[in-house]
């Protein structure tokens, strides 16, 4: 480092949760719960439906990949955590949020999240959660 100039080390301030809480959601339609942040960090993603059975797929678009991955016959009610899998492009659902906190947050340029239901047994609302920071 050359003398004179200081070297500024970044830091991710933890930001105010995403969140959405539709009702009536329309089969197959997509949902924002975070739209598109920049230099993001994700620490946990939580999604849930207030119907039965309903099958429920979230997307996530990091850095212009997307990854999604469907929890099929969601119970109504439970919260399903996201996290990313080590290798491979594969999200994983758990209902354990020990076990997704024990898997890496995911650093990135840019970060969207979204969740639809692909099936129309009800109309339960539709929920997510993301909990993330930023780069300052």
């Amino acid at each position: 480092m050359p003398f004179g100039k200081e070297r500024i080390t970044p830091v991710f301030k933890l930001q105010t949760d995403e969140s959405l809480d539709q009702a009536n959601p329309v089969q197959n339609q997509w949902y924002p719960i975070m739209d598109a942040k920049n230099n993001v960090r994700l620490l946990v993603c939580r999604v849930s439906i207030e119907t039965t059975s309903e099958d429920i797929e979230v997307r996530w678009t990091i850095d212009g990949i997307t990854l999604s991955q469907t929890q099929a016959a969601a119970v109504a009610g439970t919260a399903y955590f996201l996290y990313k899998w080590f290798s491979g492009s594969a999200l994983v659902f758990t209902t354990s949020n020990s076990l997704a906190l024990q898997y890496t947050f995911l650093e990135c340029r840019s970060a969207k999240v979204e969740i639809r239901k692909t099936t129309n047994n009800g109309s339960g609302n539709l929920k997510g959660n993301v909990t993330y920071a930023q780069m300052v």
